[in-house]
This record gives structure tokens, C-alpha cells and sequence, in this order.
């Protein structure tokens, strides 16, 4: 065996035998690896090179492989990884048996949590809930029967501890099972209707046998009318035995404080609305009752499974969504409600990766309504397709392919009806290259039917995991198109096709073909689809397939990330939602950032997408010798009587005369400013910059100009010779954009510029996406046509086109941001008071222009032009392009306001830890202070790596600041661009 493959398994077996779910995974690899460089007797380096730098992976993608393999008990990845780069067949052979014995994986921690039965609460288990004695003789607690409270009323109480909640959960016994971290279901009956409802969980709970401090004691809890009912209950013997000797103990002898077995982050709990939550019966559950006093395990090997509980999440996710979209001026609500979400999606992500990978409602949903919406499609064309799948797979059945059978093959093929669901993955694929080592497979495909579907299905599971290990360059993808050839009936295709990524979204599951394939998930999906095609009296996985297939074309809407990418150009999403929105909102956008990353060729293709002629389009290379307008405006020419036009004066009357004539169906038309900054902006730009901010009023006819024009000349008779005004009033149906370079042969622009425009920088680029092609197809022309239809009606505004033509248009954005969206209003008035004593405070007009740019943003992510991640992203690009442009200087200036920027940047209640090189840790915002080049650094170049950007609430604005305080630090001066 190669010493390299040696080495690596050598680290793997370390890493088994040593490995505790407790511990952090990273440190485990880095023991294993200090094992074995001491008994090989290399440096660490050494041993770190043979399963990083020769496996082609840094030490994150080792990780990313450990972890699947350690933690989701999935070896796959790692073995052909190890398969890919091993030397010869001595190598192959070790990796196989290494991962072949069963006995030598590592246990999976099988337990993620436990499902808790508690005493019913009419406020939602955040503080004492008091009952008459009609109520709480409905309870099935005695406890509660007898002294009218129950300890689990304070699981949800804020007042215990800033970070945690801390939990009564009855149960006997310990819970040895328990994991840190683990997950905690709450369900209750509800006392009024005898229902049982999920009603809230802890993520990321912990157990302990000798319980949690809260420092609080039982009689802080209680009021004090309800302690005397207790006394005297206590006295005339209402309350008995062992329960009367507790009360009388903690409450009024010898007061203890309160602890608690349970406690969890309140960040990632949470108890759910009355209406959002969620009834269930214990056959949800798969259980045959639910027990007063115990607790159920959740895991693979124990009475709940997790896909169950997977399920139950996405039910109440599912409520709260639908609450959501009810409410319309409750903020404070609104707001709790994303929280619930968010915090729902952090446990399906958190406690559920790996498996659990579809929710199987919703998959019936979508394949219900797709067949009520294509059954007479499908009739059309079934006999003709099953007759020709059966052929093509008739061909894969035989002994031996030889030539003629392939070409007839590929004649089938041909013939098969639109749209290519059965042709996405055997185009590049050459058959006979992997038939012999197949076939094994197909056969076992061919004879699946109705009465031994779930043991052919098992034998098949094994053959298919020992295949895809065996075999480089196949995967599931390829692998299942031939099996729905050979067996239409019982098996699909599973590709982007049939299950594009819009669907796998809708149904939370993660690809499983490709460079993610997992013969285990594929299995799964076979048998659960089987499933629900029966129960919906589908005949066949081909007709499933033919139904998902056209989900894609249906709910895929093209927007503005899909056209640039087809015109190869791989933009980050949110620059693009950025620039559209900017250029929407003020007409005025300047777009700074490295040379060659694309800020002329977004402007160019966004103007071709609106009207392929180009003539809605003026491109300007500004030249460094511009003093005035007249460059761009021309100028009267007294030796010939005549005024000297510019390409811009006749763009700007032709763009006025279409909107004079044609208003609500008026064309877009930009200006491009080629490297602005070339020249003073002030010197030739200066009128422009006036214009723009005089406002608007109606010329006539309800038609929009500027209120001041762009002084052209003063001769009154040069406009009946030539039709050239003395001025010019702009139309709002044109955009001027600048393109800015910084270097040492530019200009920096002054505050009067940037406080009328949009400033977008273009920093990110993405070497991932560039080398990508896209080909375009008649679909995706078509949906560019749409997109092209939805930008114009967004953009025109039945006229108005700019956002900003009276006063008042403010108001609704500003009411907006105050009343629905407060938290952002607030953080605004708090940034405002921070950056007032370092005099970089902000007016009115910037205020305005969040505000605008906020409500046209989330305006044109509804009709699917532009994405963002959710409404913080939106306040974050507004802050970071009205906010920062203006922070310009030396480090005296700018340091303090940019930590203070930086602190409003991260989320509440979070702390960044930062590892330094020296082991040095530094943890923000508590040790702002301590914040360097060295620091920021990491953080930058392990900005996704280490998912430092989850700590941000606005994390473009906070790399921004980060790169400006590095500047700061290294050259003592910093700016924007």
C-alpha cells in the first residue's frame, strides 16, 4: 500500500477510536493526526499534506468528509475520494476493506432528542398561569390538581437568565440518552378541547442530573395572593402527603432556588403562537399513546423517528407562515413570528443533516396538483412513450451491446416527446463504457414489480452502494435514468429536470445525484414516491416524472440573476438586486470596485435585455479634460451662427420626446458615464447634479420634468433654427450611471456627489462561476421575454418611472419603515447618534432614500426581477451604500465610527470568536478594542469558510467597515471605494 494511503487510514482509525460526540470534531482530526506523525515519526505538516494537498482538499473539505462520515454515517464520500487519488490496486483494496466491515464504523449518535409531555398553560409557559377549581380538576397531573400550578408554566420565562431558558420536564429516572445539544419537543393537552398540540422545543438543550441554577426561588415566582391560597390549603389539608410537605418546605420554611434538569439557548427555542400551533395524535408521532409522566426518545433506533418529527417541524413552520402572511400592521407580532421561523429552520438544519431529506406532504401536494393540471397532457403522449422507453430498455436488457443496438438506441431516444426528462443525463454518457458493470443493477430493476417491491428494493440498495464505490465518473443521476428505461412502472429519473430546484426547495430536500450522490437517499426516494403514486392512482414513475418535470416551467420565473449568467456573466445575487433597485429608486447610481468585474457590462445588458435595437443606450468615456459641460452638452458656436450638438443632448431630447408622446409605454434610456472620475464631477457634471435634485412637477397632460432644466444656451432664436431649447427639463424616464476606477489618476468624489447618488461596489468575483457556460434554449428565451415585460412595467410605474416625484410619494416608505418595519427605524436613530460626535451624522435625504430604496426593493423581489436573502438584507445594502460612501480619512477620523458601525452589524446577543495563529482569541463586540489587521484578516479571508458572516445581522455593511478599518490600520487612511 502507498505510504500516502497508509497514512490517511492510519488517521482515520485514530480518529474512531478516540472519537466522543462531545467533542469538537476538528480537535479529534488534529489528536488522530499528532497520533500518527509521533509513531510514524514525520512532522505533523507532513502527515496534514497526504490528506489535504494530495487529496486536493484544505482542511475544512476533509472535515466536511469526516463529518459525513463519523457523524451522518455515511462513509461514501470519503471512500471514492480515497478510491479517486489511490495509486494502484493494492490501494483500492485497503480503502474497500477499511470501509467495507461494518464493525469498523464509527456508531452514529442516534439520539437526537426527546419528546416531552407538559401540563397545559394559558400563556404560552412564560409565567404563573393561575386556575379556578374547575380547570384544574381537567388536568391529568395530580400534582396540579392539588396545588393549582404547574413548574413547566416558567419553561418560556424571560426574567430566569438573558441567554437561557431553563425547563421542568416530568420523567423517571435519568436520562443517560440525552445528548448535549440535543432537541426538545414540547406537546401539551390543551385542558378546554382534550386535544394534544406541539406547542414549542428547546434546540441546542442541555441535561443535568443535578439541575441548573436559576436563581430565583419558588416564592419569587408565585404571587402573593396565590401563596396564601397555598398556606391555607396547605393548613385545612387540600393538599396532601409528600405535595403539602414540598410546598411547606420551599415556599414558607426554608426557601430554596429553583433549579432545573433542562436549560437551552433561548436563541434557537422557541414556544410557538396559539394559532400557530400544531394538533397531533400519537399515531403522528408513530407511538400508540402519549405518557403523563415520561419522556420519548427521538432517534433511528428508538420509538420516534426522526423523519417524523422532521415533518411535525415543517407543519408548525408551515402555520406560522400562514400567520404571517395575515398580518399587516402588528409589527411587534411580525416580528415574532420570523423568529419562530428562523429559529424552526435552525433545528431542521442543525438537528436533521443528513437525512430526514423530503417532506412527503408537500411532495404529494405538488404531484396532486401537477396531475390535475396535466393528466390530459400525458394521456396524449403516454403510449407513445411507454412503448418507447420499454424498447430503449429492452436494448440496456441484453447480453451484449454492439453497435447497431446503441444507434438504435439513440434513434429511440430521439423520438421521445418533450420536454427531455428521459434524455438530460444519457446525452454525454457513453453506455457501453458502463454496461458490463450495470447490468447487475438493471436486471435486479427489470424484475421489480408490485408483490416484492420492498425486498428487490433492499437486495438493489446494496448492489447500487457497491457499484457507485466501485465505478468513477458514474452517479445517481446517470444510474437512474437507465433504470427508469428498464422499469418505468417503479423507477424515475432523478436529475434538475424532474426534480428542479424550485421543487426541491418547496419539499426541503437536498440533491442527491451528481457530486452529491447517495445511493441511500435515492433508494428512499423510490420507495416514498412508489408510495405516493399509489395513493394518488398514478400508474407509473414515469408519469410522476413527466408531471415534476413540469413543475420547473411553471413556478421557475427567469429573473435578472438567470439573464446575466446566460450572457455569461456570474454577478453575486445581491449586487444585482442592489444595482436594479438603486437605478429604480434614484436614477442616479455610481458604480465603484476593481477593473474588469463587469460595472459596464451590467448597465449594457440590462439596456439590451429592454430593447435589443441598443438605442436605448448613450455610452460616455469621460475624458480627464473636462472643465465644463460642454463636453457633454456642446455649445454655440458664434463663427458659424450654430449650435455644435453632442450625442448626449440629441439621447436626452430623444428620451424626453418618447416620454412626452408615449408616457406609461415609454422606453428606459441610460446614460453611461464611462470611469466618471476621470474629471471633476463637480466641474462637468455640476448641472446635472442640480437638476436631479430640484424634484418634479407636472408639465401637463399629468406628464413628469424636472422643476429645473439643464441651461443649454441663452440665444432664443437658436431653438426655431436648430430645435434646441435654452434648457432642458429631464424626463424621469432617464437613468445616468458612472462607472469609478481609484487610483492615482482619478478624482475622489466629494460629499455633495455621493449624497445624491447610489453608490454599488464591485468587489466580490466569483472564479467558481466564471468558467461555467450556460446555453440557452427556447424556454429560457421565452422567459427572458417575460422578464424583460416585468421590468418594464416595474420600472414604467403607468408613467411615473422614478420613484420620487412629489413629496408625498415619501410619505408611504417612510410609514413603512416606521410603523411595519420600527426595528429598522430604530437601528437608523441609533447609528444616527453614534456617528453624530465624530460629524458623520446623516440628513434627511439619505434617511428618504433607505426608506424608497427599502419598499422598491422588496416591491421587485415580489414579482421575481431581483432576490434578496430576506428584508435585513435589504436595510444592510441600504446602509452600506448611503452610510459608508461619505467615511473618508485618516484613522484619527474614522476608527471609533466605524466599530460603532460594526457593533450595530451584529446580531443581538451574539459573540464572535476569533482564533488567532498564536492561539490568541479575540471575541467581538466585548473586545472591540482589541480588533487589528491581524484580526480582520482571518475574519476576511474565512469570511463563509468559518461562517463569520452568520454573526452578522448586516454582513455586507460589516465586511465593508472590516476592510475599511484594515485599511485603516495598515495605511492609516481609508475610503470607500
Amino acid at each position: 500500500m502507498s505510504r500516502r494511503i497508509d497514512e490517511i487510514l492510519s488517521v482515520l482509525e485514530e480518529i474512531k477510536n478516540i472519537y466522543s460526540p462531545e467533542r469538537d470534531l476538528k480537535e479529534i482530526r488534529l489528536e488522530a493526526t499528532k497520533n500518527v506523525a509521533r509513531r510514524e515519526g514525520v512532522e505533523i505538516e507532513t502527515v496534514v499534506d497526504k490528506y489535504t494537498r494530495q487529496l486536493n482538499l484544505d482542511t475544512s473539505g476533509f472535515d466536511k468528509l469526516l463529518t459525513e462520515w463519523i457523524v451522518n454515517n455515511n462513509p461514501i464520500p470519503l471512500m471514492q475520494r480515497l478510491l479517486k487519488y489511490a495509486v494502484d490496486e493494492e490501494d483500492r483494496k485497503g480503502i474497500r476493506e477499511f470501509f467495507g466491515n461494518s464493525e469498523k464504523q464509527v456508531k452514529r449518535r442516534d439520539v437526537i432528542g426527546i419528546v416531552a409531555n407538559i401540563a397545559w398553560a394559558h400563556n404560552r409557559w412564560r409565567e404563573f398561569d393561575g386556575l379556578d377549581d374547575k380547570i384544574r380538576e381537567k388536568y391529568g397531573f395530580e400534582y396540579v390538581k392539588q396545588t393549582g400550578f404547574a413548574h413547566e408554566w416558567w419553561n418560556f420565562y424571560e426574567d430566569f437568565d438573558s441567554e437561557y431558558y431553563y425547563g421542568h420536564i416530568e420523567s423517571r429516572g435519568k436520562l443517560s440518552k440525552f445528548n448535549s445539544g440535543g432537541l426538545i419537543l414540547f406537546i401539551s393537552r390543551n385542558v378546554d378541547d382534550n386535544n394534544f398540540y406541539f406547542v414549542g422545543f428547546y434546540g441546542d438543550a442541555e441535561y443535568s442530573e443535578s439541575g441548573f441554577r436559576t436563581g430565583k426561588t419558588l416564592r419569587d415566582l408565585l404571587p402573593g395572593d396565590f401563596k396564601e391560597t397555598l398556606k391555607n390549603s396547605i393548613e385545612t389539608g387540600k393538599i396532601s402527603g409528600k405535595h403539602a410537605d414540598y410546598l411547606r418546605t420551599i415556599l414558607f420554611e426554608s426557601p430554596e432556588e429553583v433549579t432545573r434538569k433542562f436549560r437551552a439557548r433561548k436563541a434557537h427555542s422557541a414556544v410557538f403562537l396559539e394559532e400557530g400551533y400544531v394538533q397531533i395524535s400519537s399515531a403522528d408521532l408513530g407511538i400508540k399513546k402519549f405518557g403523563q409522566n415520561k419522556v420519548i426518545y427521538i432517534g433511528e433506533n428508538e420509538s420516534i423517528k426522526p423523519e417524523k418529527i422532521f415533518n411535525l417541524l415543517l407543519k408548525a413552520k408551515h402555520r406560522h407562515e400562514d400567520v404571517l402572511r395575515t398580518l399587516k400592521h402588528d409589527d411587534v407580532k411580525r416580528e415574532e413570528v420570523q423568529s419562530i421561523i428562523g429559529k424552526i429552520d435552525w433545528v431542521l438544519k442543525t438537528c436533521f443533516r443528513g437525512g430526514y431529506f423530503m417532506n412527503v406532504d408537500a411532495l404529494k401536494r405538488i404531484l396532486k396538483e401537477q396531475k390535475e393540471g396535466h393528466s390530459k397532457e400525458w394521456a396524449e403522449i403516454r403510449d407513445k412513450t411507454l412503448k418507447i422507453l420499454q424498447e430503449m430498455g429492452n436494448i440496456l436488457l441484453k447480453e451484449e451491446l454492439k453497435e447497431e443496438d446503441i444507434s438504435k438506441f439513440k434513434k429511440l431516444r430521439d423520438r421521445l416527446p418533450k420536454p427531455p426528462w428521459y434524455q438530460v443525463e444519457i446525452e454525454n454518457i457513453g453506455i457501453k463504457k458502463y454496461f458490463t458493470n450495470i447490468r447487475g443493477i438493471l436486471q435486479i430493476v427489470a424484475t421489480v414489480n408490485s408483490s416484492n417491491f420492498e425486498n428487490k428494493l433492499n437486495e438493489f440498495e446494496k448492489l447500487l452502494i457497491n457499484t457507485t464505490n466501485k465505478m468513477s465518473g458514474i452517479n445517481i443521476g446517470v444510474l437512474s435514468v437507465w433504470m427508469a428505461l428498464v422499469n418505468p412502472k417503479f423507477f424515475m429519473p432523478t436529475n434538475n429536470t424532474t426534480l428542479p430546484e424550485n421543487l426541491r426547495k418547496r419539499v426541503s430536500m437536498e440533491r442527491f445525484w451528481g457530486s452529491d450522490s447517495d445511493p441511500r437517499k435515492f433508494v428512499e426516494f423510490i420507495k416514498v414516491v412508489n408510495e405516493i403514486r399509489e395513493e394518488l392512482g398514478i400508474h407509473s414513475m414515469a408519469e410522476v416524472a413527466y408531471y415534476l418535470s413540469k413543475y420547473k416551467q411553471e413556478n421557475d420565473k427567469v429573473s435578472l440573476n438567470n439573464y446575466f449568467a446566460s450572457k455569461g456573466y456570474y454577478f453575486p445575487e445581491h449586487i444585482i438586486a442592489q444595482f436594479y433597485t438603486a437605478l429604480k429608486t434614484k436614477g442616479f447610481v455610481i458604480l465603484s470596485g476593481l477593473t474588469g468585474t463587469g460595472k459596464t457590462k451590467i448597465v449594457q445588458e440590462l439596456a439590451e435585455l429592454l430593447d435589443n435595437s441598443k438605442e436605448n443606450l448613450l455610452f460616455i468615456p469621460v475624458r480627464p479634460d473636462w472643465r465644463d459641460s460642454k463636453a457633454l452638452l456642446g455649445y454655440y458656436n458664434p463663427l458659424n451662427g450654430e449650435y455644435q450638438k453632442t450625442d448626449l443632448l440629441e439621447f436626452i431630447l430623444k428620451a424626453k420626446k418618447d416620454y412626452e408622446q408615449n408616457k406609461e409605454n415609454a422606453m428606459p434610456y441610460f446614460i453611461l458615464l464611462d470611469e466618471m472620475n476621470l474629471a471633476h464631477v463637480e466641474y462637468y457634471f455640476a448641472e446635472f447634479l442640480s437638476v436631479l435634485e430640484s424634484g418634479w412637477e407636472d408639465d401637463r397632460d399629468d406628464k413628469w420634468i424636472t422643476r429645473k432644466g439643464v441651461p443649454i444656451h441663452n440665444n432664443t432664436w437658436l431653438h426655431a433654427l436648430q430645435g434646441i431649447p435654452q434648457e432642458i427639463n429631464l424626463p424621469p424616464n432617464l437613468y445616468i450611471i458612472g462607472t469609478v476606477n481609484m487610483d492615482e489618476t482619478t478624482y475622489s468624489f466629494s460629499p455633495k456627489v455621493l449624497d445624491r447618488a447610489f453608490t454599488i461596489e464591485f468587489h466580490d468575483v466569483k472564479l467558481d462561476e466564471y468558467s461555467k457556460t450556460f446555453e440557452k434554449t427556447n424556454d429560457e428565451k421565452e422567459g427572458y421575454s417575460a422578464l424583460r415585460n416585468r421590468i418594464l412595467e416595474d420600472l414604467r410605474k403607468n408613467g411615473k418611472f422614478l420613484a420620487v416625484l412629489k413629496k408625498e410619494d415619501i410619505k408611504p416608505a417612510l410609514n413603512e419603515l416606521k410603523d411595519k418595519h420600527n426595528k429598522y427605524w430604530q437601528i437608523l436613530q441609533q447609528l444616527n447618534e453614534a456617528l453624530e460626535p465624530y460629524d458623520l451624522n446623516f440628513g434627511y435625504r439619505v434617511v428618504d432614500e433607505i426608506a424608497l430604496f427599502f419598499i422598491n426593493a422588496k416591491e421587485s423581489w415580489k414579482k421575481d426581477i431581483i432576490h434578496f436573502e430576506n428584508e435585513d438584507e435589504i436595510f444592510d445594502l441600504a446602509l452600506l451604500m448611503k452610510i459608508l460612501p461619505k467615511f473618508h480619512g485618516n484613522r484619527k477620523k474614522l476608527e471609533k465610527p466605524l466599530k460603532e458601525i460594526l457593533k450595530l452589524c451584529i446580531k443581538e446577543n451574539e459573540q464572535i470568536t476569533v482564533k488567532l495563529k498564536t492561539d490568541e482569541k479575540i471575541r467581538l463586540p466585548d473586545d472591540i478594542d482589541k480588533l487589528n489587521s491581524d484580526v480582520i484578516v482571518v475574519m476576511l479571508g474565512n469570511w463563509k469558510k468559518e461562517e463569520y458572516e452568520k454573526y452578522f445581522r448586516f454582513k455586507h455593511t460589516a465586511k465593508k467597515v472590516l476592510r475599511m478599518l484594515r485599511q485603516l490600520y495598515e495605511i492609516g487612511f481609508a475610503s470607500f471605494s
